[in-house]
């Protein structure tokens, strides 16, 4: 078996989840990049989603979405040493566009060294028409749009209550019953 195939994506769903996500972060670009430790840590990792990559229980692929009118972010993306290369970033993107395609988003903004806006390019990013490039903790950025149309109905609040009380991302199909769901359902009609 290989390391690719041995690899997990979810959304973090646990405090150790986020202090391994943070753990990360911090030996990648505080560490290794130099970034201060308050700009990475910027407070808001608390309004964001997290999704990472796993190989059995060590984290080692990170990205944070922040949520924006009909966008969203993708911020602090990083693999670990030694798993670059190993389709970590496709699996992380792949997992995450098929999350936000269910709560009704189709593209995302996010940067990227110059150097690498051909690798983006190649994988569905396209440069941000008339969008400044930036200057940001030493590093020039280029603002990129990744865009993953749905073919999914996102969804709707009128929609299946099921879905709207389900764990974020682990939403029911249609027929699924599933008791506390339908406890919690029950209890709101009294």
């Amino acid at each position: 078996m290989t390391k690719k195939q041995e690899i997990q994506v979810d959304i973090v769903r646990s405090l150790e989840d986020l202090q391994q996500v943070f753990d990360l972060r911090r030996t990648e670009f505080v560490q290794k990049q130099k970034v201060p430790e308050n700009a990475e840590f910027d407070g808001n990792d608390f309004t964001a989603t997290h999704i990472l990559a796993k190989q059995e229980n060590e984290v080692i692929g990170t990205l944070r979405i922040r949520y924006f009118h009909d966008f969203v972010r993708f911020e602090r993306m990083c693999v670990k040493e030694g798993w670059r290369g190993q389709d970590v970033v496709e699996r992380i993107l792949n997992f995450a566009s098929d999350f936000l395609k269910r709560k009704g988003f189709d593209k995302a903004h996010c940067f990227c060294k110059p150097e690498l806006v051909s690798y983006w390019e190649s994988r569905h990013h396209h440069r941000i028409k008339d969008a400044p490039i930036v200057h940001a903790g030493g590093m020039e950025l280029v603002p990129m749009c990744f865009i993953f149309p749905s073919t999914e109905t996102p969804i709707q609040m009128n929609g299946n209550p099921k879905q709207l009380v389900a764990p974020e991302g682990k939403w029911l199909p249609e027929k699924t019953s599933v008791p506390h769901v339908l406890r919690t359902l029950n209890n709101l009609d009294r």
